[in-house]
């Protein structure tokens, strides 16, 4: 049975300094990976960025090859963490950023306008430091709703939908591209049990139909046409 995130969360936080330390650690290793490694691959380059639901999922076996991809997901990331990794570690080359990331925020109890405030300025960052010609932004997916404090976990996936609502508007006004993907992840108000290991996180299967999700918005031609984003 999935493990309940709220009471994963409570033990986690009795861990003293494991958890900053080794976020802080991760951070640092992946803002000199932006800033440092060589891309090689001829093909255009999908940056991948955002929490442990982008950084545990092999995105190029996802992709079967097709895409080129970096993964800069980091685990216990919040969305002002992911723009410390840009604004600091920017990357050259890459054709399309995705991102992912604001549900450690929302389960740590910041509010939803916090949460985009901070989405905001990571957006500006990814125009200003990476300049991909395109930016996709994945909503924020549901977590399972728990029986052991089902109230929590509603009052957590209602922050969720008010959090999307306002991303798909300031995401569409800035001239990128908003990705629901509750329509395929969830179900009852919540995570499809199905599709996660945890409750919180895809499992292969999940991790499977959200690749398709990307698969088909990487294949359309963006509205706007394929220009770089500008903040």
């Amino acid at each position: 049975m999935p493990v309940c995130l709220l009471c994963r969360e409570k033990i986690t936080l009795k861990l003293p300094f494991g958890r900053a330390l080794d976020l802080d650690r991760r951070i640092d290793v992946q803002t000199k990976r932006l800033a440092t490694v060589p891309w090689e691959d001829p093909r255009p380059l999908c940056l991948f960025l955002g929490d442990s639901q982008i950084e545990s999922g092999n995105w190029y076996e996802l992709f079967s090859g097709r895409h080129a991809v970096l993964n800069a997901g980091i685990s216990m990331a919040r969305v002002t963490d992911v723009s410390t990794v840009v604004g600091c570690g920017s990357a050259s080359q890459v054709d399309t950023v995705i991102v992912m990331c604001g549900i450690n925020d929302l389960g740590a109890g910041e509010k939803p306008g916090r949460v985009m405030h901070d989405y905001e300025r990571l957006l500006d960052l990814i125009a200003k430091k990476i300049r991909p010609n395109r930016t996709i932004v994945l909503s924020v997916m549901p977590v399972l709703l728990s029986g052991v404090d089902e109230s929590r976990t509603m009052a957590l996936n209602r922050s969720v939908n008010e959090l999307n609502g306002m991303l798909a508007a300031m995401v569409k006004a800035r001239g990128s591209e908003f990705l629901d993907l509750t329509t395929v992840v969830g179900w009852g108000g919540g995570l499809n049990r199905d599709l996660t290991s945890d409750g919180l996180h895809p499992n292969r299967l999940g991790y499977a139909v959200i690749a398709a999700a990307v698969a088909g918005q990487l294949g359309k031609t963006p509205a706007n046409g394929p220009t770089r984003n500008t903040p």
